[in-house]
């Protein structure tokens, strides 16, 4: 009897033996299907969130390029009005609606804004070297050191420049050369050609991207909540850089617009005869300079002036756009340059530069 007990227990141990570890069995596939479904359901989420801001961005960056399409409609408007008026009255200045730009104003589900800039009002940096001999051009570079100067940079930073331009592998006093640009943590070797935007200038020996662009960005649209601004531009502090008084996008003949150009590039042009300057600088606020009898007449200081047809326009063709657009916290920006011409099947418009940031 005994025997037969103790063989009963020895069955019903193995029996509970096997069900404890076929409950652990149980428990480990629960984990594992916990751990695979909550992953899953994660890759959803992901996926989902992913898909919503590419929408997003598909949806900030039309709305941008609808800035830029109402920009080039501004742009257009202003070319067509000139062409109604005699070709020595034809001119483009800052108190144009073009000027304006697009104010932060509400599209669809989001805001867009933009900007337009006149590119011939800044000085033309590839002007130092000459497009006929490929030579230094000694009246730009003087106008550029002293536009450094007014900016209060040190005029020899214009050697550098020069170098990064020329031809030659000739380095001078205070320039650099691909020696110097070799020995670099990141190499490269110096472009001995024109400057393609005024960003490359930050490659340059002697300056930085904080130096060209300026200290912290100039939203269009500045802290939104839904579609609405919050807030605008004029609340950011913003450092300006060398791009907002030098460019490398101008017509290669490199006239400024003494119109639109800020006082310290019109100091910089007529450096040579400050009286001059100062005297466009105030009577440009009175009324925009029309051709060069009005600014003699009204400016007689600059007749002495040699060379002066070359260096200024009263006018401009090649204009900088840059647009935002913004949907629910998701901004697209949209910088280009456009060149406008008029034809004979009317006004039309030829992109120089393009570029799309988020």
């Amino acid at each position: 009897m005994t025997r037969v007990m103790n063989e009963y227990r020895r069955k019903l141990k193995a029996l509970q033996n096997d069900r404890g570890v076929a409950l652990l069995i149980c428990l480990l596939v629960m984990a594992i299907l916990t751990v695979v479904v909550l992953e899953f359901h994660y890759e959803i989420q992901v996926d989902a969130a992913l898909t919503q801001n590419s929408f997003l961005a598909l949806e900030a960056e039309y709305a941008a390029r609808s800035g830029v399409t109402f920009c080039l409609a501004l742009l257009r408007q202003d070319a067509e009005a000139d062409l109604l008026m005699p070709d020595g009255r034809r001119t483009d200045t800052l108190a144009e609606p073009w000027a304006l730009g697009l104010q932060p104003t509400q599209v669809a589900r989001g805001v867009v804004a933009a900007r337009i800039t006149d590119e011939e009002s800044r000085f033309n940096i590839n002007r130092v070297i000459s497009t006929k001999d490929r030579k230094d051009d000694p009246l730009a570079v003087l106008q550029l050191k002293q536009l450094f100067s007014q900016l209060e940079l040190p005029p020899e930073m214009t050697d550098p420049i020069l170098d990064w331009i020329d031809f030659d592998s000739v380095q001078r006093q205070a320039g650099a050369e691909s020696n110097y640009y070799q020995s670099l943590r990141v190499p490269y070797v110096c472009k001995n050609s024109w400057f393609d935007s005024i960003a490359e200038l930050a490659l340059v020996k002697g300056f930085s991207r904080a130096m060209v662009l300026g200290q912290g960005t100039n939203p269009l649209i500045i802290e939104t909540e839904g579609a609405k601004p919050l807030t605008s531009a004029s609340q950011v502090e913003i450092i300006p850089g060398l791009a907002d008084f030098l460019t490398a996008s101008a017509s290669s003949e490199g006239r400024v617009n003494i119109n639109t150009a800020p006082e310290t590039v019109i100091r910089a042009i007529f450096n040579q005869n400050p009286l001059a300057a100062e005297s466009i600088i105030s009577e440009r606020q009175r009324a925009p300079f029309e051709n060069m009898l009005d600014l003699k007449q009204r400016v007689p200081t600059v007749v002495k002036m040699k060379e002066i047809g070359r260096n200024i326009t009263f006018s401009s063709n090649r204009f900088s756009i840059v647009s935002e657009g913004e949907v629910h916290g998701m901004r697209v920006r949209i910088e280009t340059v456009v060149l406008r011409l008029a034809g004979p099947e009317g006004i039309s418009f030829k992109t120089v530069a393009w570029k799309v940031t988020t």
